[in-house]
């Protein structure tokens, strides 16, 4: 019996870290998709696809990095607009308020935030 020789394929870092970016948005936008039905059809597909990687991208920028984070901040972003992070006073006093906190630690006081905002939206909280 002959053997022949195999050749190893060879994926590189950059490869890499684009298939775990792509698939990281897949999942981010199946999560969206069952959470805000009403946003991702008024989004569009490509709405949708660009607003979920526009989140990833400047969760990073916050230091956001873990897959649960980036989802996490994606779903504030569907709730409060794109540019949340900008335009919500409280985001900036939240993430600024303590940097050198670990980022679950930082991701947790965004999301209590997030939640208490909505209730006072809602006129449930004081």
């Amino acid at each position: 019996m002959r053997y022949t020789q195999m050749r190893m394929l060879i994926i590189r870092s950059e490869q890499m870290r684009a298939f775990e970016s792509a698939e990281l948005a897949r999942w981010i936008g199946a999560h969206v998709r069952e959470f805000f039905p009403v946003h991702c059809r008024a989004l569009g597909t490509t709405g949708v696809v660009e607003m979920v990687r526009e989140g990833i991208s400047k969760a990073a920028a916050w230091g956001f990095t873990e897959p649960r984070h980036c989802c996490q901040y994606v779903a504030i972003m569907f709730l409060f607009g794109e540019d949340f992070d900008r335009r919500e006073k409280w985001v900036a006093e939240v993430l600024n308020e303590e940097p050198s906190l670990p980022p679950a630690a930082r991701m947790a006081g965004l999301f209590d935030a997030a939640r208490a905002r909505l209730r006072r939206l809602a006129g449930q909280g004081s």
